[in-house]
């Protein structure tokens, strides 16, 4: 016969069996959930460590991109200076008696006149600023068999290379 009190005492005497099948079930559940997330993490963590690596990779080439930029850049300005010809220019104005005038848009400071102990009678010192346009008178004397210098050499502020400027000769 069914006896609810038979039932419950029953029931009461297992409750410590149910409850740690219970628990079992949630631990397993927790574990299961647990293993899911850091799986899930583990990837992330990879996706990101793959995913820095590849923005260096990508940084290191822009910097060479933008080096290669610049070196080209700095040639095309050293084929533009070429091509525009020296910024002073030598005039003869007299025997011995010539003018180095500014021949370009801005402002040049000449730093040193390189090759002025070749020169007899060069009165030029340096630092020799010359405003767009303007002249400074100089003499380099012409005596029988040396007529000077063919040509001055200037280091000029700015300019990492000499500058070399013709000088004329006498008809």
């Amino acid at each position: 016969m069914f006896s609810p009190i038979v039932v419950y005492d029953s029931f009461m005497a297992d409750l410590p069996g149910w409850a740690s099948v219970v628990a079992a079930g949630l631990s397993l559940g927790f574990a299961v959930w647990s293993w899911w997330r850091a799986n899930e993490s583990g990837q992330a963590r990879d996706a990101a460590v793959k995913a820095a690596a590849d923005a260096e990779q990508h940084l290191q080439a822009v910097k060479a991109q933008a080096a290669a930029a610049e070196k080209t850049a700095a040639g095309v300005g050293r084929l533009v200076d070429v091509a525009q010809g020296p910024p002073l220019a030598v005039e003869r104005l007299a025997a011995g008696v010539y003018s180095l005038r500014n021949v370009s848009g801005s402002t040049v400071v000449v730093e040193e006149f390189v090759n002025a102990a070749e020169a007899w009678g060069f009165d030029l010192e340096a630092p020799l600023e010359l405003a767009s346009g303007a002249a400074a008178r100089f003499a380099c004397m012409e005596i029988l068999s040396h007529s000077g210098p063919s040509q001055l050499v200037l280091r000029l502020a700015g300019s990492p290379d000499p500058v070399i400027v013709p000088i004329p000769r006498a008809p």
